[in-house]
């Protein structure tokens, strides 16, 4: 049986939906990961990828149209 002996955060950095000029939207983020011990204490903080995406599916609810 194995012990748990580090605590780990992922978070995410610069995300952005952009309009393209094709009409089509890239979504963009970088991700990082904080390694923690058992009290507490950040060990590592490290870079663990930056996506680009093409979204294919709307990336925006008009205002008002889903509302009750």
């Amino acid at each position: 049986m194995s012990k748990t002996i580090y605590e780990y955060e992922v978070y995410e950095k610069e995300h952005k939906i952009q309009l393209e000029f094709w009409g089509g939207y890239i979504r963009h983020n970088i991700l990082y990961r904080n390694k923690y011990d058992l009290e507490g204490n950040l060990i590592d903080h490290e870079h663990i990828t930056e996506n680009y995406a093409i979204m294919m599916y709307a990336s925006f609810l008009e205002e008002g149209r889903y509302n009750n």
